[in-house]
C-alpha cells in the first residue's frame, strides 16, 4: 500500500494492491473506508451490536489497533486507534440498557419480538449465575433491553426489574467514585468476558451494573 495526500485538504488517499487476487473488475476501485476512534476493540463491539457485519476481528499492526467492519452494502470499514489506549479517568456513567428478570426467557422474547418489534442484539449463558441472557433492541428508538433468567431462583411479583446498566470508560474508578456518594455498595469489581463490572444499590435498594470494555491494565 501507498499513502498520497491532497496538500489543500491534507486528507489521505491510501492505494491498495493485492497479489494473487482475481483481475479488478469495475466496482472494485473502492476498498475501504477508514476511521480513527480512541478504541478500536470497543467501537468494534458497538458497531457489531449494532447490527454490522464483522470483516476482521480486531488485530494489532505495527503502533496500530486495527479492525474492520461491513456496512449494509458490503463496503468493508477500518476502525483504527493505537495499539495500547491509555486507561482514561471515569467519564461520567451514561444509561446503557434496563435489564428485567423473566421466568420463560424464549417466551419473553417472543413477546417483545412479536408484539413490540425489537430484536435480538446478543445472548448467552452466564458462568457466574448459570442463568441466561438475552439482549434486544428497539431499532427506532436504539434503546435496551436485557432479559435475564436465573435457575432455581423463585419468581415473585416486584422481582421484574433486575437492574439497570450504565456504561462509563473505567469501572473500577467509576465504582469508587460512587461509593464516596449515597450508593451502596453490591458487588466488587470483576472481570466477565471482555467486560469489567460492578454493582451499587441505589437508595430503594435497586442494583445498578457500572460497566467498562476491559483493558489491558486496569487501575
Amino acid at each position: 500500500m501507498a499513502y498520497l495526500q491532497s496538500q489543500g485538504t491534507a486528507q489521505l488517499l491510501e492505494l491498495n494492491w493485492y497479489p494473487g487476487t482475481a483481475a479488478l473488475t469495475e466496482g472494485d476501485e473502492l476498498d475501504h473506508l477508514s476511521f480513527r476512534v480512541e478504541d478500536a476493540d470497543r467501537q468494534f463491539d458497538r458497531l457489531r451490536d449494532l447490527g454490522w457485519k464483522s470483516a476482521l476481528e480486531p488485530f494489532d499492526e505495527g503502533s496500530s489497533r486495527l479492525a474492520y467492519v461491513a456496512e449494509e452494502n458490503g463496503l468493508w470499514v477500518q476502525l483504527q486507534s493505537s495499539r495500547e489506549p491509555k486507561l482514561l479517568p471515569a467519564s461520567p456513567p451514561y444509561f446503557e440498557y434496563t435489564g428485567i428478570r423473566v421466568w420463560d426467557i424464549a417466551r419473553s422474547y417472543a413477546s417483545y419480538n412479536r408484539h413490540f418489534y425489537m430484536k435480538r442484539l446478543w445472548s448467552g449463558k452466564v458462568p457466574e449465575t448459570g442463568g441466561e441472557i438475552l439482549g434486544m433492541v428497539d431499532e427506532q428508538s436504539t434503546e435496551y433491553l436485557e432479559l435475564n433468567w436465573y435457575p432455581d431462583i423463585a419468581y415473585r411479583n416486584g422481582d421484574e426489574i433486575d437492574h439497570v446498566a450504565f456504561e462509563t470508560t473505567n469501572c473500577v474508578d467509576a465504582y469508587k467514585h460512587l461509593l464516596r456518594k449515597v450508593v451502596t455498595a453490591a458487588k466488587e469489581p470483576f472481570r466477565e468476558g471482555k467486560w469489567m463490572l460492578a454493582y451499587v444499590k441505589d437508595p430503594d435498594g435497586i442494583w445498578i451494573e457500572v460497566g467498562s470494555v476491559a483493558l489491558k491494565v486496569v487501575a
